[in-house]
């Protein structure tokens, strides 16, 4: 019986030996993992970081591309042009291209500051009512104590230009030529930017008030 008891207490001390020896061993692994790092760790950050770095040059690629495609559709423009068009604006019925949409008092023939007027004028390539329309002219004014300000888009339509241009700015009533920023374009347009110096060339006939738009433009 004594020896029986020996036996199974010699037993569990080796137990608790081997026990105590696989928790050291792990330890030390546990430690060397963290000095000089698990090898199958290692094995899937590199491939990580391999992915990561692939997938950066196929962006990369993908980008140059588009810049190349975007850039052939302009080319062969010149790096600076001046571009003219006619305003053609109708003040009055039945067809009006201006009209005062807000005011201050909220009387619409009380033009003044807090007014706002939106319009959409008629493009066209010579002063002459006859002459061919070559787009609109949508925008609005909002006028203020000291200034007017301006936003309009030059919408054009031809087998030439096919685009838009975006100006803004502000000006003084019944001071001219007027010189406003353009401030970017699309289509044939893209890229530009440039200012537009506006004068007037017949105002003597409310339906049919004409300004010439000077249109000077850079590509980037």
């Amino acid at each position: 019986m004594r020896n029986r008891n020996g036996r199974a207490a010699e037993g569990r001390k080796d137990r608790a030996k081997q026990g105590k020896q696989l928790r050291r061993e792990r330890g030390r692994q546990k430690l060397v993992d963290k000095l000089v790092g698990n090898p199958r760790r290692i094995l899937l950050r590199g491939r990580a970081k391999m992915e990561r770095s692939a997938a950066a040059k196929v962006l990369g690629l993908v980008i140059a591309l588009l810049c190349v495609v975007d850039l052939g559709q302009v080319a062969g423009r010149k790096a600076a042009e001046e571009i003219v068009l006619y305003v053609h604006e109708s003040r009055v019925p039945p067809e009006p291209t201006l009209v005062t949409v807000v005011t201050a008092t909220g009387n619409l023939s009380q033009i003044g500051f807090g007014t706002m007027q939106v319009f959409s004028n008629v493009l066209k390539d010579g002063a002459s009512p006859s002459s061919a329309t070559i787009g609109v002219e949508p925008g609005f004014v909002t006028i203020g104590k000291q200034n007017i300000f301006i936003s309009y888009t030059f919408t054009l339509s031809t087998p030439s230009y096919n685009g838009t241009l975006a100006v803004q700015g502000a000006f003084a009533l019944n001071v001219w030529p007027r010189e406003f920023a353009v401030v970017g374009g699309t289509g044939k347009f893209r890229f530009a930017n440039g200012y537009d110096v506006s004068e007037i060339v017949d105002d003597s006939n409310p339906a049919n008030y004409v300004t010439v738009h000077r249109i000077f433009l850079k590509y980037l």
